[in-house]
């Protein structure tokens, strides 16, 4: 009887002891899981306090919706490659019965 005691108690004592492992490793997993959390949260209040200033506000206005200030024309710079797809486009498509004129009218000013 003694012995079934005593294997109760070691049981109950290794059970304990593999519960309190598996515990810990939770426990460093998520304090792991904070830490990235706080980092992420540190640099995500690094962008907001980079998009406050308002030279930065003013910038993405202009670069990725194209605003301008009052007075100000905006210029659209199309690069020497997109004019010559352009063009080429444009050149397959014209019928052949058109003359010299015609291709560069559409060259220019489109079809």
């Amino acid at each position: 009887m003694t012995g079934l005691i005593c294997l109760a108690f070691l049981l109950g004592s290794l059970a304990q002891a593999w519960s309190n492992s598996q515990l810990i490793a939770q426990v460093q997993a998520e304090q792991v899981r904070a830490q990235q959390l706080q980092e992420y949260n540190k640099h995500l209040r690094q962008l907001a306090d980079h998009y406050k200033d308002r030279f930065v506000i003013e910038s993405e206005a202009r670069q990725e919706l194209g605003y301008v200030r009052p007075g100000e024309h905006a210029v659209v710079v199309i690069s020497s490659n997109e004019q010559d797809k352009s063009s080429r486009s444009r050149v397959s498509h014209t019928p052949t019965v058109e003359g010299f004129w015609q291709e560069w009218w559409d060259v220019f000013f489109g079809s």
